[in-house]
């Protein structure tokens, strides 16, 4: 493997880890209630929403969006 593929595998492996950390470190910051909704949604998420790697992430990072503008509103 030349190591133009090698930093192409390992950035699609730690990426998404990354992605998916930083989106857990965003719902933590959010208020009891909030989170809590969010972990019921992720959830559902995770059992029922067939989804690849990208699109999930993206998918839970609009949701951590939603909940912190939600939260922000008020």
């Amino acid at each position: 493997m030349s190591e133009a593929e090698k930093g192409g595998f390992i950035s699609k492996v730690i990426g998404p880890k990354r992605r998916w950390r930083a989106y857990k470190a965003r719902t933590r910051q959010l208020p009891a209630s909030y989170r809590t909704a969010v972990d019921a949604i992720e959830r559902y998420l995770m059992y029922f929403v067939p989804v690849d790697g990208d699109s999930a992430a993206s998918m839970f990072e609009d949701l951590a969006d939603l909940f912190e503008r939600a939260a922000a509103d008020g």
